[in-house]
């Protein structure tokens, strides 16, 4: 058994903000995929961009600039391997919010894949139809990965639209090689 696998640890501000801040790469994953529709159809949001544009320059430009480009895949593997399956060194909290921003953010991955290969066979939609769907994905995004972030900062796991419950037991499965229960 690990020394931090039980709930009976206090979860900490920094464990709160540390496990907040995982969620900083699905959300400017999704930024980068679709600000520039979402900005252009709704430009009163846009003093929002600016908060955005820094952190993505840092993330997506700078730090895949020093790493050759491996920043986004050194990432998954931090927080997979690093953080989800070190049930040595980090409580459950940190863990559980470290594999679910993999988990969302590979989703929101699978489904901008689909649905942008979908669009591009029907090319009598045009280009204003599939703005206006990035533009309504960014939205549907941020509501979907707003409580993960909230839930990380007070200090509860969540179990948003009870899909992580399904999703999340069989990412530690894999991740721990155990039963689920377990994993905990």
């Amino acid at each position: 058994m690990a020394k931090k696998d039980s709930y009976d640890f206090i979860v900490t501000s920094f464990d709160r903000l540390y496990s907040a801040g995982f969620y900083s790469l699905p959300i400017l994953d999704v930024y980068n995929r679709y600000a520039q529709s979402f900005f252009t159809l709704y430009p009163s949001y846009w003093p929002c961009n600016f908060v955005f544009q820094t952190l993505h320059k840092i993330m997506y430009e700078d730090l895949q600039t020093i790493t050759f480009g491996l920043f986004l895949t050194g990432s998954f593997f931090f927080l997979f391997y690093g953080i989800g399956r070190n049930r040595d060194h980090f409580t459950f909290f940190v863990r559980y919010h470290a594999i679910q921003s993999v988990a969302v953010s590979i989703l929101l991955g699978l489904y901008h894949t689909f649905f942008k290969f979908i669009l591009y066979l029907q090319p009598e939609h045009g280009l204003l139809k599939s703005c206006f769907w990035e533009a309504d994905t960014t939205i549907v995004s941020c509501l979907i990965i707003t409580p993960m972030v909230l839930s990380a900062i007070i200090g509860i796991e969540s179990d948003s639209l009870d899909l992580m419950k399904d999703i999340i037991p069989c990412w530690c499965m894999i991740a721990e090689k155990e039963t689920p229960r377990k994993c905990r």
